[in-house]
C-alpha cells in the first residue's frame, strides 16, 4: 500500500491514508523487545538465564492460548462461507 502527499494527487486520483495499526504494531514490538532484553539481563546477573527463556517461553505460549481461547470466545458460531 502507497501513501501519497495530498498536494500531489490530481482530483481524479486517489490517496490511501497509512493506517495507525502499523506503527502500533512496530512500536509494541519495540516495547516487546526492550521488556525481553531487562528480563534475560535481570535473570543473567541472578546467574538463572536458563530461567529467563524458560519464563519467556512460557509467556510466548500462554499468549497464544488466551488469544484463541478469546477469539473462541468472541465468535462461537464459525460458519462455512460460500463463494
Amino acid at each position: 500500500m502507497e501513501t501519497c502527499i495530498s498536494s500531489s494527487v490530481q482530483a481524479t486520483e486517489s490517496c490511501i491514508p497509512p493506517h495507525p495499526r502499523g506503527l502500533g504494531g512496530a512500536i509494541g514490538g519495540m516495547l516487546a523487545a526492550k521488556a525481553v532484553g531487562v528480563l534475560l539481563d535481570l535473570y543473567k546477573i541472578d546467574g538463572h538465564i536458563q530461567a529467563g527463556y524458560n519464563l519467556i517461553f512460557i509467556l510466548c505460549g500462554l499468549s497464544y492460548v488466551l488469544a484463541f481461547a478469546a477469539f473462541q470466545g468472541l465468535s462461537p458460531e464459525l460458519k462455512k462461507v460460500s463463494l
